[in-house]
């Protein structure tokens, strides 16, 4: 009965402390998505993914939603940490979106599409500052 009151105290101990805990979700979680999703084969796929989500979002979509914001941006943070794109990277998407807007503004004036391409200019911006921070 002490045996397994021991393991148990023990077991809690090595599964609470952060380090432990830190371990098992790189074991868990982070080893079986590199391995099985974010291979360096797939990333080409990703980003034309995340490149269809933004051109479908600003050129077709006419809502506006926080949440499709957020997501395909958490969606690029998340897909840049496991492939290691650097914050140039992003920058250089930053600079796409930039004249993007800059020739739907001479085309259309102040329109949704380029309120639309601002507020994606803006998050990349933010991820591309995190990543800078992060380096």
């Amino acid at each position: 009965m002490k045996k397994t009151m021991k393991r148990q105290s023990k077991l809690k101990e090595k599964v609470s402390s952060p380090r432990n805990l830190k371990e098992i979700i790189h074991k868990k979680i982070v080893l079986p998505l590199k391995k099985y999703v974010f291979r360096e084969r797939f990333g080409f796929i990703f980003l034309l993914l995340i490149f269809g989500l933004l051109a479908r979002d600003i050129f077709v979509l006419s809502s506006q939603s926080d949440v499709k914001y957020f997501g395909i941006t958490i969606l690029f943070y998340i897909i840049a940490l496991f492939y290691g794109w650097k914050s140039r990277f992003t920058f250089i998407i930053c600079l796409l979106l930039l004249l993007i807007m800059y020739v739907k503004f001479l085309q259309t004036g102040p329109s949704i599409t380029t309120e639309k391409t601002a507020v994606w200019l803006f998050l990349f911006m933010v991820v591309g500052m995190l990543q800078q921070w992060k380096e």
